[in-house]
This record gives structure tokens, sequence and C-alpha cells, in this order.
């Protein structure tokens, strides 16, 4: 059993404290430090705070001599009470000892002693200590073989090893917010404000302090505490779970095999260094785990919330699996039974939820080799799905002028959102990279992936999770290497011929829809008006320059951190225009004035700083921009001195032209009168 008491953290600090190889690293974000920090100011007299639990896992002679660090630490060990991982408490831990150690740097930039001792001294005994060792002593830290221990121990702590100090990871950037959140709290305060903040940290917040015994015990204690506070992702609780999978294969065979648990950190590092490439949004990682788990498993992605977190955790990875024993799958099928009542018809396949694991099927050991090749396949597979949005990785597969071709499709799959067909673009990458696919053939292959979608899911707004299932097993197969990417693309281009018919007619529904609203926001409000008119700027740019590419990220793409450049969707005849300087509708009533605005012949490309400066002005005033903007815009200002219904008209034609030509798209006579007018055709009297 743990043992348990209840310790303040000068109590705590006579251990050395690492984080271990199974810990996600360090997650809390504003909100979190922002409650931290309340907390610790609204601490009173004598008074203390509960801070929450900390559980820890004293570390064996055996284990600890041989690590990486051994030199460093076993003077301080023996001087204390041990080396210990932290198994639960990580995540405030971590907080406390970037905020002591702003603390102590200030402290002794003013040459300022805290609880009446010299503050150069309390950081020897606080956060590092000099050591016979070519490094220091970090009293709290993560591993050397973590990736973000050299960020952690020059960047956090100032001290200059030889470690990276340049890690890229939605982890290190946590860390490096924390220090400058801190630091800038406290760089005002008074020295005896600063007093009372260090006695407040060493004496005043207490922690139940579980000592845990049982290795056994420290993956399941792992896996349940760390769900109380900020959520694990499936993604951590999966690493931890391998480790701990492996731990129990090696007390199974009576080996002592590390190779596979070291390959499971560099696999999970390369993941986050993959998925952490752009660190101001770094990717999701259960998206990332989701869309691997269908192209390695090939198991449809329905039924429950989450299938690929009880696949993986409850039956590909579960802990009787070593044994062979199989997995308790009565709770499970009671609620697929229960959860599948929201699925489309012909979701199930006439199949029942338990075959889509491996409750039916006798049960093979897990074995070293099964987890190692996981995380090979995992790990491999992270390059190439941060590069389906991430494209200027793509550099590194082809040529510039096939490069240009290709990262202009992935960009405008993104502006489409991808859909369900992000892990089969990934799959595509692969094969790129190791040679097995034709650059050319890849990126036709892609523009019709890129016209699928649109039809299906922008123009259209209608599919079925079998057509969705058909799709996702002929990923599988691709990624495996059992079908050619030919019949993939024949099964695209047979579901669009089938189904234009059928998407038609639902775009005239929609597109009648949104007129029909009170708001009256037609083609305005279409989800799909975005890309089509990036589409229809980029035939206007080919048609200027020979045929080349088209591409302007600061306009088309969704730009967080420069608003100024986002692209947005101007009314060239405006919402709310200026009196006297629109005559031209006078005589239509609001109804048909509406209408008019929100036509696609009225709507125009521009930057959205460019849209605010030209707010509601006349059209000739307007124009004097357009000539500096986008082709459309720059189409206008030369074409037109006027603007009126009839070339509002005229260019809703223009649009809905480029529509059928550039998607094969068929409307009836009295389906391309509503688009271009949003309004019925008047029926002939005679």
């Amino acid at each position: 059993m743990p043992q348990n008491d209840v310790k303040t953290l000068n109590e705590i600090c006579n251990k050395i404290l690492r984080i271990p190889d199974y810990q996600r690293g360090y997650s809390w974000g504003e909100k979190q430090r922002k409650d931290f920090w309340k907390d610790l100011i609204s601490i009173k007299g004598e008074q203390k705070h509960y801070t929450g639990t900390i559980s820890l896992e004293k570390i064996e002679q055996k284990v600890w001599e041989k690590k990486e660090e051994y030199n460093q630490i076993k003077g301080a060990i023996k001087e204390g009470d041990g080396l210990y991982y932290v198994v639960d408490g990580q995540q405030r831990l971590t907080t406390i000892f970037i905020l002591l150690n702003e603390l102590l740097n200030l402290a002794i930039s003013k040459n300022l002693e805290l609880d009446d001792s010299p503050s150069n001294e309390l950081k020897s005994r606080w956060i590092l200590k000099q050591s016979d060792g070519k490094d220091p002593v970090f009293f709290f830290c993560y591993e050397k073989k973590n990736d973000n221990y050299g960020f952690m121990t020059n960047n956090i702590f100032e001290y200059e090893s030889n470690k990276d100090k340049d890690a890229t990871n939605l982890y290190a950037k946590n860390l490096k917010e924390a220090k400058d959140f801190f630091k800038e709290k406290i760089k005002n305060l008074s020295d005896k404000d600063l007093n009372t903040i260090f006695t407040k940290l060493k004496n005043k917040l207490s922690f139940s302090v579980y000592i845990i015994e049982n290795e056994e015990d420290v993956y399941i204690t792992f896996e349940s505490m760390n769900n109380r506070g900020k959520p694990l992702s499936t993604l951590e609780l999966l690493k931890n779970r391998l480790l701990y999978l492996i731990t129990l294969i090696n007390r199974r065979d009576n080996g002592e095999q590390n190779e596979p648990r070291i390959n499971i950190n560099d696999r999970w590092a390369e993941i986050y260094r993959n998925l952490g490439k752009d660190i101001e949004y770094p990717l999701n990682d259960d998206e990332f785990l989701k869309d691997h788990w269908l192209v390695y498993y090939g198991e449809p992605n329905k039924g429950k919330k989450e299938p690929y977190k009880s696949s993986l955790l409850d039956y590909k990875f579960y802990i009787g699996k070593v044994y062979g024993e199989k997995p308790d799958t009565t709770e499970e099928s009671e609620n697929n039974t229960r959860e599948s009542d929201d699925i489309d018809d012909g979701a199930n396949d006439g199949q029942s939820s338990k075959s889509n694991y491996e409750s039916n099927t006798n049960i093979t050991k897990l074995e070293m080799s099964d987890i190692n090749e996981y995380a090979d396949k995992i790990g491999e597979f992270s390059k190439y799905w941060a590069w389906t949005w991430i494209d200027d990785e793509i550099k590194l597969i082809c040529s510039s002028l096939k490069l240009e071709r290709l990262k202009n499709i992935i960009f405008r799959l993104n502006m489409l959102k991808m859909r369900h067909f992000r892990p089969l673009i990934a799959s595509i990458f692969l094969k790129l990279d190791n040679g097995k696919l034709n650059i050319s053939e890849a990126c036709d292959f892609l523009e019709i992936v890129e016209k699928y979608i649109f039809l299906t899911f922008v123009f259209g707004k209608e599919y079925t999770s079998h057509e969705i299932t058909t799709f996702q097993k002929l990923n599988h197969e691709f990624y495996t290497d059992k079908t050619e990417l030919s019949k993939i693309k024949l099964e695209f281009q047979n579901r669009i011929e089938q189904e234009k018919v059928k998407h038609t007619e639902q775009f005239i529904q929609r597109i009648r829809d949104i007129f029909n609203k009170d708001e009256n926001k037609g083609f305005y409000t279409w989800d799909g008006c975005r890309y089509f008119l990036y589409e229809y700027e980029r035939e206007l740019f080919k048609e200027k320059h020979g045929g080349k590419m088209f591409l302007n990220k600061e306009w088309w793409s969704k730009n967080k951190s420069d608003e100024g450049k986002t692209l947005t969707i101007e009314h060239i005849y405006p919402q709310t225009p200026k009196e006297n300087d629109w005559n031209e509708f006078d005589n239509f009533d609001d109804k048909d004035k509406n209408i008019l605005r929100n036509l696609l012949g009225n709507l125009l490309p521009i930057a959205n700083s460019e849209n605010i400066k030209l707010g509601n002005h006349d059209f000739l005033t307007k124009c004097l921009s357009y000539k500096k903007d986008c082709y459309s815009a720059q189409d206008i200002e030369k074409n037109y001195q006027v603007w009126n219904a009839d070339i509002i008209y005229k260019r809703s034609k223009s649009l809905i032209d480029f529509m059928k030509d550039h998607w094969g798209i068929e409307f009836s006579e009295e389906q391309e009168h509503y688009l271009i007018h949003g309004k019925e055709k008047p029926r002939d009297n005679k």
C-alpha cells in the first residue's frame, strides 16, 4: 500500500525529484498559472493551503546507478532522502519550482536574504547544486534523456549545458510562458513581499504525499490520478500504457530488455516535435492518434464517441493481453448498442460492434515486437500527418516546380478542412517520401479528392456513415500496401459521377433556404463562398500568367496573428450604403436590395484591413483600392465605371458559368436563373 503523509514543500525537498519518461511534459496554461498565483497570494497569517496530491516512486539504487546523470547525482542522493520519480503532481511542482527560481534570481540580483538566508545559498538548496561532475545536480527536473531537459536547464534554470536548449514543442512553450508570467508578477514586489512569497512556498503549501512502493501500482496510479487535473490526452495515456506493458513483458519472460522503452521515448519525442512545429498553434494529439489508428488498424470510426481510445487501451494494448487473456467486452457491447442510435442507416454494414475489435478471436500474447512495430509506425506517420497541416515541410520530397503544385493543392484541401481524408493524404506523403509513388500521379489524385470534398461536403451537404466507412477501409488498405492508389481514385470518380445530380439539388435547396431566412444573407453565408472565390481568383491568375499556380497565404489563410491580412468577403454594393451614394438601387424595395447585396456577383474577396477602410463608400472610391487588390477586384475596377443590378446579374452569371466548367456541374434553366438572381424565374403567362 502507498505510504501517505501530509508535508510542506520544505519537507518534500530533501529528495531529488525526476519527471519519468511516461509523464507528459508541462501542460499548464494561463488559466492554471493564474489560479495558482491567486491561491498563493490569498494565504493569510498562519493558515496553510492544501495544494493537492504528490505521488512519488522511490528509485532503487540498482536502477539509478544505470542513469546517464549518475555521477552528478550520487553524492546528493546519499546526502538526502534518495531519488524519486514524480508519478502524480508534476504540473504543480514544475510551476512551483519555476516560481522559486525566478524569486531566487531576483533576490540574488538585489543581494536580498530570504528567510534570513543568503539567496545564492538558497538556490543551491532548492534549484541546483554544483557537484564534482560536469553538470550540477538539479533537485527537480526531467531526466537527461527527455527532449525538454536541455530546454528546462538552459532556458528556465539558466544553466548553460551542452544539451539541446532549443526544444520546439508545446511543453517548452508552456515552460517559457510560466517563467515569463512569474517574472512579471514579482518584478515590482517589495523586499518584504518577496520574503512573504518565499515563506508561503516553503511552509504554507501542504501536500498529501504518497510513496508508491509497488512498480505495478505506479502505472495504474498515473492513469487514474492524472485524469483529475488537466486531463491527459489519449496519446499521453497510450505512452504510459506501452511502457507499463514493456515492464510486464519483461517480468513475464524474465527479461531485462530496455531497448523497447528507449524506442517508445524516442518515438513519442519525435511525435511531439512534429506536432509542435508551429509552437503558437500546435497540432492536436488525439486527432493525430485517431487518424493513425484509422490507417493502421482499419477499424471503422463509428459507434462510440472516441472509438480509437477504446480500441487502443481496451483491446489492442490492454494489460491482460500480455498473458493472452481476452478483454471483457460486455460493457463495451452495451455502450456501443446504446450509442449507435445516431448512426446513419447502413453504418454498421451488418456487423456487430464487437467484431470491430478482437473479442471474438483467439488472443495472441502481446510481444515486444508488437509494441516496437506500433511505436515505429506511429512515430513515422507523425511526420507526414504534420505535413498535411504545415505545407512548408513538403519541400523535402519534390522539385520546386512540382512543389508549387503540391503545396497549392494541400493549401486548398485545408481550406476545405480535408474532412475525413487527412490520414489518406498523410499516407500519400509517406509513399512519396519513400519513393513508392509518383509526384504527378499523387497531385492528380489529390485534385480529385479536392473535387469530391467540395461537391460532397460544401456544394452538396449529405453523406452517409457507410460512404465514409468505405473510404476508411480503402485508406487502411492503401497505407498497408494492400491496394493501389488507382483503385481509390476510381472510387472517388465513381462517387462524383453517381451523386452529382443529388448534390446539385441539395445545393439549390441550400441556397434557397439561406435566401429565404430572415437575415436574407444569401451566398454571403454559404460556407463554401470563401473557397469558391479563391478558386475563381486562381483561375483569373492562371489566365493572366500562362497557367502558373496562384498562392497568396497572406490573403487566403486565416492568419490568427495578423487579422489585417486575413481574407474577408466584401459587399461591393454595401450592406449599409450611405445616402445618395448608391442611387442605382433606389427603385428596388428592401427585400430585393438585400438579395442583390448577397448574390455571388456582388461579393469580392479582399484583405480585411482594406475592407474596413473601404467601409460603405461609393463605388468609384472603392475602385481606388480595388486596383491594388486581388485579380477579381482589379477586373471590377478595370471593366466597370458604375455598379448596378444588371452588372451584379452579369457577374453572377460569369461566376456560375465558372462553377459549371470548373467542377463539371449541370444546372437546369430554372436552377441557374435562381442562382444568378436569388429568386425564381417569372412564369410565362401566355
